[in-house]
């Protein structure tokens, strides 16, 4: 029986791996946010683990922006993507740029979508439903509802 289990495993995470490396672009929207939510816990981290050094896309409210020096960046805006909470998950981005221009287009609560490289995530719990992920801005601009 163990036996079984293993290789079914290792196939469904052969498959995940496959699927990871063939997204051109991942977008952080509605349809990602279902497949994620039926993943389990050690699929859900593998898969976001692959996309590690990947340019991906996202949007959400934006919470702070805050002068932090990580990546050689020097300011963070930390961003909440709303479509996450409608699948019982948590996703933070913490977007990392040093174009002091932006912050003055920013203001809490505002939407902002955005395009970078994913450079590292962090899960906070053990279901690995909640996530921070650590961004490098390429292109960014607030949405106007």
């Amino acid at each position: 029986m163990n036996k079984k289990y293993f290789f079914i495993s290792t196939f469904l995470i052969i498959l995940l791996a496959i699927q990871v490396f063939s997204v051109e672009n991942p977008v952080f929207d509605r349809t990602f946010f279902q497949s994620f939510a039926r993943m389990n816990s050690l699929q859900r981290e593998i898969y976001l683990e692959g996309l590690t050094n990947r340019i991906v896309i996202g949007r959400g409210t934006v919470l702070t922006v805050v002068e932090r020096e990580n990546y050689k960046k020097q300011y963070r805006i930390e961003v909440l993507a709303g479509e996450a909470s409608q699948m019982r998950l948590k996703f933070i981005y913490y977007v990392y740029f040093d174009d002091k221009n932006i912050i003055d287009l920013l203001s809490e609560d505002a939407s902002f979508e955005f395009k970078g490289q994913l450079m590292g995530i962090t899960p906070l719990n053990t279901l690995r439903s909640d996530f921070i992920l650590d961004v490098v801005l390429m292109e960014g601009s607030t949405i106007i509802d």
